[in-house]
């Protein structure tokens, strides 16, 4: 198997055995998921990220018990139920962290 950059710059694989299938659909998956999109609030441990590069959350955040936060500094303290544009603050009700992911920087093991 092997994996060749293709126009856009993305990694595809070449010369794949068809009975792989399964296996190719594991590695796309984990591919994918490894991405800013899904490693930002399914962080590998209890701190958030943001931003293009995947920066620590800034203020400095942590999960807490119940996902949502520690006291004094809970997520919804500046995620609203919407987005804060002026800001650039993301929202949506109920905002908190997601389960935690184990994958981030490991889509290519």
């Amino acid at each position: 198997m092997q994996f060749e950059i293709d126009v856009n710059g993305e990694r595809r694989l070449v010369d794949v055995d068809p009975w792989d299938h399964g296996y190719l659909l594991a590695l796309r998956s984990s591919l994918k998921l490894a991405g800013s999109c899904c490693t930002h609030c399914h962080p590998a441990d209890d701190v958030p990220l943001q931003g293009e590069n995947g920066d620590t959350h800034q203020p400095m955040v942590r999960r807490g018990a119940k996902g949502e936060g520690v006291t004094g500094l809970h997520c919804g303290t500046c995620h609203m139920a919407e987005n804060f544009d002026p800001g650039g603050v993301p929202g949506a009700p109920n905002w908190h962290l997601a389960r935690l992911f184990p994958w981030p920087g490991k889509a290519e093991a």
